[in-house]
């Protein structure tokens, strides 16, 4: 086994820090037309929440089965779209935002689960390495001096896989197969597209749960869901048999606001530095 990385404390999060707000046709930021955007890839939308605010002269287009959210941010050019978080929609959202766009950057940004106990919820990981379980690879290959600007950015290898996991036990094996400090769903499956269009592609992700944090059973629940019409329905379902799951939905929801801030964060100082 290679030992993981060690990855230093994140800075303190601030659910109440200021926002830059981007209406369908708001802001102000002017941006440059000379060359493509930064193409952002999330999963999901409480994942791009607290990024979106920070766009500048944003405006929102539909196509493909798919809204892309574009504007500005510290003078650099972004389209970001919300993919699912299937393999199907994250490659077919990573094509319609290349064939629509065609980015100088594209970047798999979300959340991402602890498999090293040295991980905490709110820090960064700039993955230079994502594997799959099943043997693919993708090397990443940042720009020099991007992981120490900014916030806290932690490089290491990053595990895509296709499951949800909860236990302790299941993370800590996970990294000790894979060599691995955390998981995610879609990052493999975006570079792979981006490989096969020459597009340079970059994973950054925000750490959502650690290893030891257990998620009550009707939390579990919510997340195994693929739709959010499944997830309401669960939600009502678990409210109804037990009304004290509302505060385990709430503290999980304040948790991943609080992880899409620190998110937003590291990539309103990583989009500026891509060329």
């Amino acid at each position: 086994m290679q030992n993981p990385p060690k990855f230093d404390p994140a800075e303190p999060q601030d659910p109440a820090e200021p926002q830059a707000k981007g209406g369908e046709t708001g802001g102000a930021e002017s941006l440059p037309a000379t060359r493509g955007p930064v193409g952002i890839v999330f999963g999901r939308t409480i994942e791009s929440g607290r990024f979106d605010d920070r766009l500048g002269a944003a405006v929102t287009i539909r196509g493909a089965g798919f809204a892309i959210r574009q504007g500005g941010l510290g003078g650099r050019r972004v389209a970001a779209i919300v993919s699912g978080e299937s393999a199907d929609e994250t490659r077919r959202a990573t094509e319609a935002l290349i064939g629509g766009h065609r980015p100088a950057w594209v970047v798999a940004a979300g959340f991402a689960t602890a498999l090293d106990d040295r991980l905490r919820h709110g820090q960064i990981l700039l993955a230079d390495r994502i594997v799959g379980p099943d043997g693919r690879e993708f090397l990443c290959k940042p720009p020099p001096g991007l992981a120490t600007a900014g916030p806290k950015l932690h490089v290491g290898p990053l595990l895509t896989i296709d499951w949800a996991i909860f236990s302790p036990a299941d993370k800590r094996e996970l990294c000790r197969q894979y060599a691995a400090p955390a998981a995610d769903r879609q990052s493999l499956v975006v570079a792979e597209v981006c490989r096969r269009e020459n597009i340079p592609f970059l994973a950054v992700r925000v750490i959502s749960e650690e290893v030891d944090e257990e998620l009550s059973a009707e939390v579990r629940r919510l997340a195994s869901k693929p739709t959010l019409a499944r997830r309401i329905g669960a939600m009502a379902g678990a409210l109804v048999r037990r009304p004290a799951s509302a505060k385990d939905y709430w503290r999980h929801y304040e948790r991943a606001v609080s992880a899409s801030a620190a998110l937003a964060r590291a990539l309103a100082e990583i989009a500026p530095q891509l060329r």
